[in-house]
């Protein structure tokens, strides 16, 4: 099990650290995120020794600098997921760009989605959602709900079954994807999708591959 305190704990990059620290908490050894809702925490994520991902309506949020002027927004299922992202890629907490993370729990909502873009609206969204069949509909389904509409995804007998606006679409399973999404009903939907490479199903897993 993991101990962010103890002498064998993963590298976490000194800069992540010091940023993610600014909006969580490290107690008995595990990072705590806190999820607030109308600016009153209802819950948290546990990483470390415990784990553990929330089902809520809160939000958890690290944004440093003021709302307007956030150009990169990331979301996920939990920020752990979002930390070890930055693992990675860390290059996107260089201070001349403006950046915010967001984790929405296991069940992301529109209204969610709808208080995080009136919230920072000049910012492009980034998806982290994992490789998965499930983070490949979340995709879709944000960037839907930044567009103000919505789709039902179902899967049967290995295909994504599709209702948008009364149609129906279908996609094989193993070729799904927002870019395929979006070349099967013609939308042009302006997020940016991050998925881990060499197999790994979560940036998580990657992460913790190294040790």
């Amino acid at each position: 099990m993991l101990s962010f305190t103890s002498s064998d704990q993963p590298r976490i990059k000194s800069e992540l650290r010091d940023f993610f620290l600014q909006f969580s908490d490290l107690e008995n050894g595990d990072w705590k995120f806190p999820y607030c809702l109308d600016n009153i925490e209802i819950t948290s994520e546990y990483w470390g020794s415990r784990s553990s991902i929330p089902s809520t309506a809160g939000i958890w949020l690290a944004a440093d600098g003021f709302p307007a002027q956030v150009r990169h927004l990331f979301l996920g299922y939990s920020a752990s997921e979002l930390l070890c992202f930055c693992q990675y890629y860390s290059n996107w907490l260089d201070t001349s760009v403006v950046v915010a993370f967001a984790a929405l729990g296991l069940l992301p909502s529109y209204q969610q989605l709808n208080f995080l873009y009136a919230q920072f609206p000049n910012a492009k969204v980034h998806t982290v959602f994992g490789a998965g069949l499930t983070g490949k509909v979340m995709d879709c389904k944000v960037a839907l709900w930044l567009g103000k509409t919505d789709a039902s995804f179902e899967i049967r007998d290995e295909l994504v079954k599709i209702n948008y606006r009364g149609k129906s679409f279908n996609i094989a399973e193993c070729s799904f994807s927002l870019n395929r999404f979006e070349k099967t009903t013609g939308l042009r939907l302006a997020i940016r999708t991050h998925k881990p490479k060499g197999g790994f199903m979560s940036y998580q897993e990657l992460f913790m591959s190294a040790f």
